[in-house]
C-alpha cells in the first residue's frame, strides 16, 4: 500500500477511489480540492485513477503505475536478429531503470530509450551467432534473463533473398565474387517506392541491418563500392537478402587494335535478366534410354540393366517435354553435353547442359540501310562484364543484347536488352564508362504481312524485308534476331521484340522496307514498299462482335492475351501469360481480381454452371464455384495450355498429358499419342473429347483410345470448339478456319 493525494476540484467526502479496478484501501477529504488515498495491491504498470461521487465519476487515464520494487526482465522483442548488430529491440519488464545499462551478452545496447517502466527500446550491438542472455545493471548488480535472444548470419552463399517478409528489419551482405568473401565498406542504400529510407556501409564481414518501427516490405537495395559493379534487388519482400559484387577490371584483348574511336563500359542486370533455360533433349542421341521421350516411368525401363540397378526415369526437361533420364552421382556418369543435377527432391540424374549465358555489344548505324560498325572481339562481353567495341563518330547508341547459346546448335537466343544513348564519339577518342543497363524484356513477337502482294506471269521470289529501330539523332538499331519468311502464311516473323517502348526506348519508332521481284533473271518488274514512324508492332486488338456489328477493343496490357471468355459486348473476360486479368463492362476495363497472377496465365474455360477455370504456366489450375477459389496441380510444371468443363469436371491439355480433374484433386491422367504435344482441348462431353496437337494434327479421344482424326501440317492449330460430335470448329493460321461435319474436313 502507498499513500497518495489526489486534486482536483468539487472533491466530495464520501467519495469512492479506484486504482484501475480495485478499491483504494482508505479516503480521506482533506478539502474541497485534495484528498488522501492509500493504494490497494496491484500488477506492475500503470493503472487509471478514478472518483465516484453521487453526483458522477472523474476519470485520469494512466493516473498511477506500480512498480515492483527490484527490476524484472519478462522478454526481448524481436527474440532474433542479425550478427551485424543495429536490430531495433524491445526490453518488457517491470521497475525497468531509467539510465540503466542494458546488454545483449556481454555488449551493451546502443540508442537506448526509456518509455516507461515497463518498456525500454534500443538497437542491438553485433556480436556472433548464438542464442545469449539480456540483462539490465541495476545498482551495480545484474539482472539477467536467460537465453534472451538469438543471433544469426543472414548470409546466404547462394545470394538473393531469403526468410519471411520484412518487419522491421531489413538484413543485407555484401559479398565480393571473385572470393565469395564479405566486401567491407560498401554502400548499401535502401528504398521504398522510390524514396531512399536508409543507407549505410557494410561492416568487416560485409553485412549491415536496416530496422526501424513500421518497416515493411516491399523493398528495393542497391549495393556499390569504388572498383566494383553496381547490383540492385528490387520489389522483394524478404528480411534477408544477399548480393555479389564483380571487381571491375579492364579488358585485355591481346594483338587486336581497334581501327579509329572505340567505346567501353560495363553492362549490368545480366544475372537478374538472363536466365538460361535446361538443356534440349531434341538434340541428343545418346544411343540409350537417355533422353527418349516418354510418358511414364515405365516407358523409360531398359531390360539390359542389371536387377539390382537403379532405372532410368520419366521427368520434365524445361518447357521441351518429358524424357528419361538416367541416375548419377557426379558429372563422371554422364556423357558428353550432359551434367548431373537434381531433377527432383529425391534423384539425380543426367540432363542435357544448359546454354551459356552471353553478351553481345555493338554501336548504332546512321541509315537503316546501313550496318554498324564491326565491333571487334570486345563485343562480346568478358568475364568482368565489360565491353569493348570499334565505333563510328558522331552521336551514337551502344545496344547490348543479353540471353544464351545453345550448346548444341550454337544459336544465339537473345531475352533482354539494354541501351546507352546520347553519346558523342569524337575521332580517335578512347571513351570509357558507358554503362549499359540490360533492363528491357525482349519477349514479343510480330507477324509483318503483305498485302496487295504484285502478280507475274512468272511468278514472284520470296520477298526481302528490312526492319529497324530508329532512335532519333542516335541512328538506328537492328532487332536481335532477323525476319523470318513464312511462305506458307505469307508474313515475316519478328522475334524477341522488346515488350514496351518506355525508358531507353523512349521516343522510338519502327521504319521497315519490303521488296518483292518477278522470278525473271533479273527480278523485273519489282514492287517496294516503306513505312516509317510506326509506334509500335503489338497486334493488341480484340474483336467483339455480335454478329451485327464490330467492334476492336485494345485493352491496357504488357503481356500476350492467352484466354478470353465472352459473355456479352459488355462483359468480357481476358488474361494474359503475364498474369493480368482484366473485365470489360462495355465503358472501360479493370482489374478482375483473379489469382495466379505470379504464375500467369494460358488458358481459359467458363463452363456452363457458369464456373470459371484457369489454366497457369507452371501447371496450376483455379477453379472458381459456388465455394470461391480452389487450386489443383495437374502433376508437372508444364503449362495448361488448353482447358474445357462441363458437369464439374475439367480437361487439361498439358503439352504431353491430357488431365481430367474436379474442383479439388486429379481424378486421371491419359498421357498424350506418342510424339505429340497438345496445344487446345474441346469436348462434347468428358466421352468424347478432341484435341488439336504440334504438326496440324487432331486427335479424338473416347473410351476406345485415342484416335488422329486429321493431319495438316501446313497449318498452326490454335483454338477448338463446338455444339455436338458433328458440328466441331477450328481455328489455325494463317487465317483459316476448319470445320468438322460428322465425315470430314471442310473449310469454314
Amino acid at each position: 500500500p502507498t499513500p497518495v493525494v489526489l486534486s482536483g476540484c468539487s472533491l466530495p467526502p464520501q467519495a469512492e477511489v479506484r486504482f484501475g479496478p480495485s478499491t483504494a484501501l482508505s479516503v480521506t477529504q482533506q478539502d474541497s480540492s485534495t484528498l488522501l488515498a492509500t493504494t490497494p495491491p496491484g500488477p506492475p504498470g500503470p493503472v487509471d485513477v478514478t472518483v465516484y461521487s453521487p453526483d458522477g465519476q472523474a476519470l485520469l487515464p494512466g493516473g498511477f503505475t506500480y512498480a515492483s520494487e527490484f527490476p524484472h526482465l519478462a522478454f526481448v522483442d524481436p527474440d532474433h536478429g542479425s550478427v551485424a548488430g543495429g536490430t531495433y529491440v524491445r526490453f518488457y519488464g517491470d521497475n525497468l531503470p531509467l539510465g540503466g545499462s542494458y546488454r545483449l551478452k556481454d555488449k551493451e545496447c546502443v540508442d537506448v530509450l526509456w518509455v516507461d517502466s515497463t518498456l525500454v527500446t534500443a538497437r542491438a550491438p553485433h556480436a556472433k551467432a548464438g542464442t545469449v542472455d539480456a540483462s539490465i545493471d541495476w545498482a551495480g548488480e545484474p539482472v539477467v534473463l536467460p537465453q534472451a535472444y538469438t543471433y544469426f548470419d543472414p548470409m546466404s552463399k547462394k545470394g538473393g533473398t531469403w526468410g519471411g517478409p520484412v518487419d522491421e528489419s531489413l538484413n543485407v551482405t555484401v559479398l565480393d565474387s571473385s572470393n565469395g568473401k564479405g566486401l567491407a565498406a560498401a554502400l548499401v542504400i535502401a528504398s521504398l517506392d522510390g524514396t531512399v529510407d536508409f543507407s549505410g556501409y557494410t561492416d568487416e564481414k560485409g553485412q549491415i541491418t536496416f530496422s526501424k518501427p513500421g518497416l515493411e516490405g516491399p523493398q528495393a537495395i542497391t549495393a556499390a563500392k569504388k572498383g566494383f559493379n553496381l547490383y540492385s534487388v528490387v520489389h522483394f519482400d524478404a528480411a534477408n537478402v544477399t548480393v555479389y559484387l564483380t571487381p571491375v577490371v579492364f579488358p585485355d584483348y591481346g594483338p587486336y587494335e581497334p581501327t579509329e574511336s572505340w567505346v567501353s563500359g560495363r553492362v549490368f542486370g545480366m544475372d537478374k535478366y538472363v536466365v538460361a533455360p535446361p538443356g534440349n533433349c531434341v538434340y541428343k542421341n545418346t544411343g540409350t534410354k537417355l533422353c527418349k521421350p516418354c510418358e511414364s516411368d515405365e516407358s523409360c525401363l531398359d531390360p539390359l540393366l542389371p536387377e539390382d540397378a537403379v532405372q532410368p526415369w520419366c521427368t520434365d526437361i524445361g518447357d521441351t517435354g518429358r524424357f528419361c533420364v538416367t541416375p548419377c552421382v557426379s558429372a563422371e556418369d554422364c556423357p558428353d553435353g550432359f551434367i548431373c543435377a537434381k531433377t527432383s527432391f529425391t534423384q539425380t540424374g543426367c540432363i542435357p547442359k544448359s546454354g551459356e549465358k552471353q553478351v553481345r555489344c555493338s554501336s548504332s548505324k546512321g541509315s537503316m540501310f546501313g550496318s554498324p560498325p564491326d565491333p571487334g572481339p570486345g563485343g562480346t562481353v568478358n568475364q568482368h562484364n565489360i565491353y569493348f567495341i570499334n565505333s563510328s563518330v558522331g552521336n551514337i547508341a551502344v545496344v547490348c543484347h543479353g540471353g544464351f547459346v545453345d550448346p548444341d546448335t550454337s544459336k544465339f537466343t537473345p531475352t533482354v536488352m539494354g541501351l546507352r544513348r546520347n553519346i558523342v564519339v569524337l575521332p580517335n577518342q578512347v571513351l570509357k564508362d558507358q554503362d549499359v543497363e540490360l533492363s528491357i524484356p525482349l519477349d514479343r513477337e510480330a507477324r509483318l504481312a503483305l498485302h496487295h502482294e504484285p502478280f507475274h506471269p512468272s511468278g514472284i521470289r520470296q520477298p526481302y524485308i528490312i526492319v529497324s529501330l530508329e532512335i532519333g539523332k542516335d541512328g538506328y538499331i537492328n532487332p536481335p534476331v532477323d525476319p523470318v519468311w513464312n511462305e506458307q502464311g505469307r508474313y515475316f516473323l519478328l522475334t524477341s521484340l522488346p515488350d514496351v517502348m518506355s525508358g531507353p526506348l523512349f521516343g522510338s519508332t519502327w521504319s521497315m522496307y519490303a521488296s518483292i521481284g518477278s522470278n525473271t533473271p533479273i527480278s523485273i518488274p519489282y514492287a517496294v514498299r516503306m513505312e516509317s514512324k510506326v509506334e509500335s508492332l503489338a497486334g493488341d486488338g480484340i474483336l467483339v462482335t455480335d454478329l451485327e456489328e464490330y467492334q476492336v477493343l485494345h485493352p491496357p496490357l504488357a503481356g500476350d492475351v492467352t484466354g478470353i471468355d465472352f459473355a456479352a459486348k459488355d462483359d468480357l473476360l481476358l488474361v494474359t501469360d503475364r498474369g493480368e486479368a482484366l473485365h470489360f463492362d462495355g465503358i472501360g476495363w479493370t482489374p478482375a481480381g483473379i489469382p495466379g497472377a505470379k504464375e500467369g496465365f494460358r488458358s481459359l474455360f467458363r463452363d456452363a454452371a457458369d464456373s470459371l477455370w484457369l489454366g497457369g504456366k507452371k501447371g496450376t489450375v483455379w477453379h472458381h464455384g459456388a465455394a470461391g477459389w480452389s487450386q489443383i496441380g495437374v502433376g508437372s510444371a508444364q503449362p495448361v495450355l488448353g482447358l474445357w468443363a462441363g458437369a464439374g469436371k475439367a480437361i487439361a491439355a498439358v503439352q504431353n498429358d491430357l488431365v481430367i480433374l474436379n474442383e479439388s484433386e486429379i481424378i486421371s491422367h491419359n498421357g498424350s499419342p506418342p510424339g505429340n504435344l497438345l496445344r487446345a482441348v474441346w469436348a462434347s462431353d468428358i466421352q468424347d473429347i478432341w484435341v488439336l496437337a504440334d504438326m496440324g494434327r487432331i486427335f479424338n479421344l473416347s473410351p476406345s483410345g485415342w484416335q488422329l482424326v486429321a493431319e495438316i501440317p501446313a497449318l498452326d492449330l490454335s483454338a477448338i470448339s463446338g455444339t455436338g460430335p458433328d458440328d466441331v470448329w477450328i481455328a489455325a493460321s494463317p487465317g483459316t478456319v476448319l470445320h468438322w461435319n460428322g465425315d470430314g474436313l471442310e473449310t469454314g
